[in-house]
């Protein structure tokens, strides 16, 4: 699931400006969809796409994605309904999530949620603390204007991977507080971050 929302993070990096960048965009988002579809927590990548390329490429380009997404998202849907019936479908996507109970839940969601935090701290302490030292100290410092926003985004190969990792944190986060959650439900966030390296 990982490996599908980092595909499709590289061909919307690598979209060329000329007659092919829908296919570049058509397969990040079919990887998208299929990063989605196969792991829940990595739903956010839906947004996160069309959102980095709004900023680096127009709306133009952004609402294509948005919309390649939502017709390959349709589609993997109709397909599963299809195979295995929608009750089915609703069970596994939202009755059974929702019915996961919290670890600790005793002490309410909150504390859940933190000691998830401190996992992840300690998780993704070094890489965070590599790539703040390498932002600060070593590459120059970005042109903070809109103006110059959308070139300034496309040449740091560094911010879409950045960008995931901040944006997958809440569902990262829920996914290790949530019964059954193991470490690896920190993934999505902590793989990010070692990619923006």
């Amino acid at each position: 699931a990982v490996g599908f929302a980092l595909l499709a993070c590289v061909c919307v990096m690598e979209a060329p400006a000329g007659r092919r960048w829908r296919l570049w965009l058509g397969v990040a988002a079919l990887c998208a969809v299929l990063s989605a579809g196969s792991k829940q927590n990595l739903a956010p990548i839906l947004v996160i796409l069309p959102a980095y390329v709004l900023i680096g490429q127009g709306w133009r380009r952004a609402a294509a994605v948005a919309a390649m997404e939502t017709v390959l998202l349709a589609l993997m849907i109709g397909l599963s309904v299809h195979a295995f019936g929608s009750d089915a479908m609703v069970f596994q996507m939202f009755t059974i999530p929702s019915r996961h109970p919290w670890y600790f839940q005793e002490y309410g969601r909150i504390v859940s949620l933190l000691l998830a935090s401190g996992q992840l701290i300690q998780d993704a302490a070094l890489p965070a603390g590599i790539l703040c030292f390498l932002l600060f100290f070593v590459t120059a410092g970005p042109k903070w204007n809109v103006s110059g926003l959308r070139s300034w985004a496309i040449g740091q190969r560094w911010f879409l991977p950045l960008m995931a990792a901040v944006l997958l944190l809440p569902s990262s986060l829920i996914g290790r507080a949530k019964y059954g959650g193991a470490s690896n439900a920190l993934t999505p966030t902590t793989y990010f971050l070692v990619v923006a390296l």
